[in-house]
């Protein structure tokens, strides 16, 4: 903080944004910027799996130091506002709601895609793509996936195609040998550029217990792939009551089994789901969202403006 013409700080994640807060906090008062806190975690969730536990207790202490103290506490998941006014002392008025980051056109060019004209996932003779995407350990519940997938009407032709690598994986995929499933589940591991999977299938899914705001949905969307969420956090139940999304609660996977027939059956659903997906992610696209970003900051400004000249 050697520059004190310094207006605001903007603190991303937990430890940077501690860094950043102890830094102003040596500045005399009236050289202080104001400070944007971001939380990208449902942080009180994060706080109760978080192990060693002295790790758990340290990140419980820097956010109920930090987060009230911050001129703007922002989060992009409506549970992360939530929890951060419910656990941390973080004030309403103090607190905002901010967009992800989507850009679409760099989305389709990594995908090498274009927007169709008419049913994005058209019936016809390939075999059904169902993809999810992330990293394999307990909480992303992809074993709820496979076990749908084993319930499916043998009349469909599918397959599953996962995309990460984690201490899960060996488990998967003796549970996929072991429900029978293993010949239709492709574990592609870790790939640098996923779009060009994720944009060829008929739809992604996602099983976790729970997530901030999960970035793949978006992309899945902005791809136009139809999508299936747990019902895992509040932003998941908010686009699947939008119609965005088709939802299921946390392991059941004879729900899921049911989202992922209908879809591979029903063009015209999923051509819904698409349409209405469409409209959803705008807020996120990135000229919209660097907008609401833009006046975060002013309205930070403005803040500490007013602080400074009572």
């Amino acid at each position: 903080m050697k520059n004190e013409n310094v207006d605001v700080v903007f603190g991303f994640g937990l430890y940077p944004a501690f860094v950043s807060w102890m830094a102003i906090s040596l500045l005399p008062p009236s050289a202080r910027p104001a400070f944007i806190v971001s939380e990208i975690n449902s942080p009180r969730r994060e706080h109760l799996e978080t192990s060693p536990r002295w790790r758990a207790a340290l990140n419980d202490f820097i956010r109920r130091r930090m987060y009230p103290a911050a001129t703007i506490y922002t989060a992009n998941s409506l549970d992360g506002v939530a929890e951060a006014i419910e656990w941390y002392g973080v004030k309403p008025h103090k607190s905002r709601r901010v967009p992800n980051l989507i850009d679409i056109e760099r989305l389709r060019g990594l995908a090498r895609w274009e927007p169709p004209l008419d049913d994005p996932r058209p019936d016809d003779k390939r075999v059904a793509s169902i993809c999810i995407v992330g990293r394999l350990f307990r909480r992303k519940r992809v074993d709820t996936l496979l076990r749908a997938a084993a319930l499916l009407d043998k009349g469909l032709d599918w397959r599953i195609d996962v995309v990460g690598d984690g201490e899960d994986r060996p488990n998967l995929m003796a549970l996929a040998d072991e429900l029978g499933i293993a010949s239709r589940v492709v574990f592609h591991g870790w790939l640098e550029n996923p779009f060009p999977l994720i944009a060829n299938a008929d739809m992604m899914v996602l099983c976790s217990e729970f997530e901030g705001f999960s970035n793949s949905l978006l992309e899945a969307m902005a791809l136009d792939v139809p999508v299936i969420t747990s019902l895992n956090t509040a932003d998941a139940k908010d686009m699947c009551a939008r119609g965005a999304a088709l939802g299921f609660p946390v392991g059941r996977y004879d729900i899921l089994r049911d989202h992922i027939e209908t879809l591979l059956r029903n063009g015209q659903r999923r051509l819904s789901l698409v349409q209405t997906a469409r409209r959803y992610i705008q807020r996120h696209l990135l000229a919209n969202a660097i907008r609401e970003y833009e006046s975060l900051i002013m309205d930070a400004f403005e803040r500490r403006g007013a602080r400074s000249h009572p």
